[in-house]
């Protein structure tokens, strides 16, 4: 009688051993598994939303840009009234005597070389047929641009600085889907050249 009472306690200590080792093994393969995930996808959730506040500092920077471009255009064209001529494009284009182009494609061509573009991809590159107007030439060229937010900020201001007249019509933003600390850049715009020096 003793040895079947002490059978079912050492049985039941084996049920109650075999629970407790069981839960151990699913306790350590959750905190293998699941908790490392976790907190993965928290850092690219803080990663992706840092990624969108530099996107929209970046949008903000764009405007200001834009804003900068027209009040820089309207000055020059206050100042162009005094002048002979009726299209304020052609007396933007004579504020360059000698540009450093001489057609949109050596633009482009200057704008993919390394020193350039230096801190970004330049993933795209296209222009179209050159228009001919009374006095200048517009063509209208694209530029698709991967990089950090800062890395794009310094290729617009770039842009901007070159002794050159373009225009930007079309500029989309958007975090790049399989690296979140990049932003992708679609820029579409107008490059303006005297016709005498197009040849």
């Amino acid at each position: 009688m003793i040895s079947t009472s002490l059978k079912k306690q050492a049985k039941l200590r084996e049920s109650v051993l075999s629970i407790i080792v069981m839960l151990c093994f699913v306790y350590a393969l959750f905190a293998y598994f699941y908790t490392p995930n976790s907190e993965k996808a928290d850092v690219i959730k803080i990663d992706l939303e840092e990624t969108v506040v530099k996107k929209q500092g970046l949008e903000k920077l764009i405007t200001a840009l834009k804003k900068k471009q027209k009040e820089a255009l309207n000055e020059t064209l206050q100042d162009s009234a005094l002048e002979a001529s009726s299209d304020t494009r052609i007396q933007l284009l004579k504020k360059y005597k000698d540009p450093i182009f001489t057609n949109v494609a050596e633009f482009l061509n200057a704008v993919n070389q390394h020193d350039f573009k230096s801190g970004v991809d330049l993933d795209g590159v296209k222009y179209g047929a050159e228009i001919k107007n009374n006095g200048y030439s517009s063509t209208a060229f694209s530029l698709s641009v991967t990089g950090r937010f800062t890395n794009i900020v310094e290729f617009i201001r770039r842009l901007e600085d070159l002794p050159i007249l373009i225009s930007f019509d079309q500029i989309k933003i958007e975090v790049n889907k399989t690296n979140p600390k990049m932003v992708v850049m679609e820029l579409g715009g107008m490059y303006f050249q005297l016709e005498s020096k197009n040849g």
